[in-house]
Formats: structure tokens, C-alpha cells, sequence
């Protein structure tokens, strides 16, 4: 991603990894490029995801049109991200999270099984449905 040049400033930058799954360790660490190509690394930082994700409800499962997803979460204010991703972890449909209850159009997927990903604030969510 495109840096702010020199500032004076602290400068926050957010990378989403959606090619993780639960149960798995990650490592990632930070590349800057300066103007003149120099390059510095940041500490390498670890990620574990075993025991992270929470589950959520899925309704109807099976299902063949639209499903209402369930988040356990009680916060006054909810901003993340759901994904679906199918037997490979590629991801299929992706969408804003704004409330526990997500509705769904999964009429657009093939007959199978496939997997629910939702990130809310550092929490992670899973779930599992059957498109019929």
C-alpha cells in the first residue's frame, strides 16, 4: 500500500488477511520502502487463531435463497466484515458487517458446503451452512 511520505505524525495502516483459518499460527511483519529504495523490516509479530473463533448461527441450513446469520456479540456499535468461502478457502461473497443479524443472499452459489468468516474488531467468527 502507498505510504504518506515523511510525517510527523504517527500513521496507522490496516491489511485484512482473509486467507486464514481457525486452528492455524500466522507471522507477518511490516516492509518499508523509502523514496531512494532503501528498505527496513518491523519485528516479525505471531498470530494464533486456535480457540479465537467464536461460533454463529445459521438459518436455514440447508438453505437455498437467503440465510440469517447470528453473530454472539453484544456491542453498541458493530463494524466488520463477513465472508463466504467455499471447501478450498476461496472467497465467494463478501460484505460489510453492521449488526449480530446478517442476512444473506446465497441463491447466487453452487449446491455445497461452504464456510462462514466474520471479523469484528479483533474477534473472529465461524460458522458452516449447505447451499441445497
Amino acid at each position: 500500500m502507498a505510504g504518506h511520505g515523511t510525517v510527523q505524525t504517527s500513521r496507522t495502516y490496516t491489511y485484512f488477511d482473509t486467507d486464514v483459518r481457525p486452528g492455524a499460527a500466522y507471522y507477518y511483519r511490516l516492509r518499508q520502502t523509502d523514496f531512494d529504495g532503501q528498505e527496513q523490516y518491523s519485528p516479525i509479530r505471531a498470530v494464533a487463531l486456535a480457540g479465537a473463533a467464536g461460533e454463529v448461527s445459521v438459518s436455514p441450513n440447508p438453505a437455498n435463497g437467503k440465510i440469517q446469520v447470528k453473530v454472539p456479540v453484544e456491542m453498541p456499535e458493530i463494524a466488520g466484515r463477513v465472508f463466504i468461502l467455499n471447501s478450498n478457502g476461496a472467497v465467494l461473497l463478501e460484505g460489510p458487517v453492521t449488526s449480530e443479524n446478517i442476512e444473506l443472499d446465497v441463491s447466487g452459489l453452487a449446491a455445497g458446503a461452504y464456510f462462514i468468516l466474520i471479523n469484528i474488531e479483533n474477534r473472529a467468527f465461524r460458522g458452516t451452512f449447505v447451499r441445497s
